[in-house]
């Protein structure tokens, strides 16, 4: 696999949230409903906050109007820190699951009161059979997926600026920039960068180690998405959401 087709093609965010300290799906929910106040609006905000893109791309998908979608999306994150979601159990279901079921069902509310759908009409009808709303289906799990690769990929970036003399996170964006140079190339950009000097054999095992790093906080994304994170349940995910490709050669247990 070259280094380009298992990286991201994304640009991190400014980091709104500390990686490492961001809670399971199935704990923040909890904390949303909590009576402390404090608590609740904390852990209403963090999932607003990290799932703001995942809900403005799934309405994108569903309205098909970026005006409507923005609109829409602003609907969900105002219910997201209203409290809406807080106390929900997940049931041993996926946190994308059920956050696709509300963001449709706000969808389908947004329409209505638009009168561009039916009263009692269910918004997967905007899909024209059964194949399309598969079809549908499986974009979302793979919207999701990116998603997730693009938080681990902030997580890389904390990880890096967490640990003085750590280049996970230069040492893959480089390669991802210029896919088609030599590790002395690279090892020329890295120094470059960093000010150190690198070789090629560093720049090769850095980035075989950048690559696990990589490997290890995707899956841990995932495992925060599940209410119930067997081995078993995370592989399904990682195969469901296209990021199996992404660990496949350094997490064995997640094949």
């Amino acid at each position: 696999m070259k280094p380009s087709e298992s990286l991201p093609r994304t640009t991190p965010d400014s980091p709104e949230s500390r990686f490492e300290a961001i809670p399971t799906d199935k704990e923040l929910l909890a904390r949303a409903g909590a009576e402390s106040v404090n608590t609740a609006n904390q852990a209403r905000g963090v999932l607003a906050l990290r799932y703001r893109k995942a809900i403005r791309a799934y309405l994108g998908r569903l309205l098909q109007n970026d005006a409507d979608a923005d609109e829409a999306a602003q609907d969900v994150i105002v219910k997201i820190l209203k409290g809406n979601f807080g106390g929900v159990d997940l049931a041993r279901g996926r946190f994308r699951n059920y956050l696709k079921v509300a963001v449709r069902n706000t969808a389908f509310a947004f329409l209505r009161r638009r009168g561009k759908v039916a009263s009692g009409a269910d918004v997967t009808l905007l899909a024209a059979d059964d194949a399309a709303v598969a079809m549908f289906e499986q974009n979302w799990a793979r919207d999701f997926g990116v998603f997730l690769l693009d938080q681990a990929w902030e997580g890389l970036r904390v990880y890096e600026a967490a640990h003085p003399g750590n280049v996970f996170g230069t040492v893959l964006q480089l390669v991802l920039d210029h896919p088609e140079d030599s590790s002395e190339q690279i090892a020329v950009r890295l120094a470059a960068a960093t000010g150190r000097p690198f070789q090629a054999a560093n720049v090769r095992q850095q980035l075989h180690r950048a690559r696990s790093k990589f490997a290890e906080l995707i899956v841990e994304e995932v495992r925060r998405t599940l209410d119930d994170a067997t081995p078993e349940r995370v592989a399904e995910e990682l195969v469901e959401s296209g990021l199996q490709v992404y660990v496949r050669d350094f997490m064995p247990t997640a094949r």
